[in-house]
């Protein structure tokens, strides 16, 4: 329950929780640990659905099954890592821009810890039907989460920490339309086959 504890001390922005879980050792590790437990549990889900699906689709269309069996078992191996990377990376960026910003934090590991503590829960929650909407709030309450780990972990001024958070809704929204324009052209592609 200790996580469960520290997680809903981030998301009330309580700032003892904060500088607790900052100078607590061992929580890299556990948010690594528990991110690639759930990445595992979810990827898992999803090879079994696409296995299935596909070994559906092969076997009306007479082909082998073997091949969505062993795509979908790659992905299960994949996938947690590949995500682990991704974070890892995207979490980078933000700690180096915040050190551009003037941030003090001693190591990318205080910064990782702290700020992604919440994802396995929000990760597990998003897999949950109808639940999920939590997890669609705390994507918005994100932002105020990253405020209070960029004032206690890179010590940040309460201007720069929220030219912090601008600069990182700019870019969301900026990414979120890209996606969308990715999209309709992708979708535009496909109907000109």
């Amino acid at each position: 329950m200790k996580y469960l504890d520290d997680v809903l001390g981030l998301i009330k922005l309580n700032d003892v929780s904060y500088t607790k879980l900052g100078n607590d050792k061992d929580a890299f590790r556990r948010v690594i640990k528990y991110f690639i437990i759930v990445s595992y549990i979810m990827s898992g889900i999803l090879a079994v659905i696409a296995a299935f699906l596909g070994s559906l689709i092969a076997l009306s269309a007479g082909k082998s099954v073997l091949v969505f069996l062993l795509m979908a078992f790659l992905g299960l191996l994949v996938l947690p890592w590949v995500g682990l990377a991704i974070s890892l990376f995207y979490i980078w960026l933000h700690h180096i821009l915040a050190l551009a910003l003037g941030g003090k934090a001693k190591k990318f590991s205080d910064f990782y810890k702290v700020y992604q503590y919440p994802r396995p829960l929000v990760m597990a929650i998003s897999f949950i039907p109808i639940v999920n909407l939590l997890a669609q709030f705390y994507a918005i309450w994100d932002f105020a989460v990253l405020y209070k780990v960029l004032r206690n972990i890179h010590k940040l001024t309460k201007t720069k920490a929220i030219w912090f958070i601008v600069i990182k809704a700019v870019l969301s929204l900026f990414m979120v339309i890209g996606f969308i324009i990715g999209y309709i052209a992708f979708v535009i592609g496909l109907s000109a086959l």
